[in-house]
């Protein structure tokens, strides 16, 4: 096996294994984090209306920031992971001989 291949086959691993990571991580936080906005959103509205007072807003308002912004920055970090991996595993095959053009 030629080193080319080794480091491919390594550099897929690697990808494989931080994106399995990744996913562990971001799997649950994406089912749940758009639940949890629109919870902390509710009840800033409610809390707002009861006590006609909006310092709540203070630590309601960056939390529901930062799970924006997880999401957003995770997703894209899985999606750049992804293709990464795709394109070593790509090269993989072309380095092999194993790559049809169907």
């Amino acid at each position: 096996m030629s080193p080319s291949l080794s480091l491919l086959e390594e550099s897929l691993r690697l990808h494989t294994a931080r994106l399995k990571r990744l996913q562990r991580f971001w799997v649950p936080l994406q089912q749940r984090a758009p639940k949890w906005v629109l919870a902390l959103w509710i009840i800033g509205v409610f809390v707002s209306l009861a006590t006609q007072c909006w310092c709540h807003w203070f630590v309601t308002a960056p939390l529901i920031c930062v799970l924006i912004v997880a999401e957003i920055v995770i997703d894209e970090a899985q999606m750049t992971l992804q293709l990464r991996t795709d394109a070593v595993r790509d090269s993989l095959r072309a380095a092999r001989g194993g790559y049809s053009y169907a």
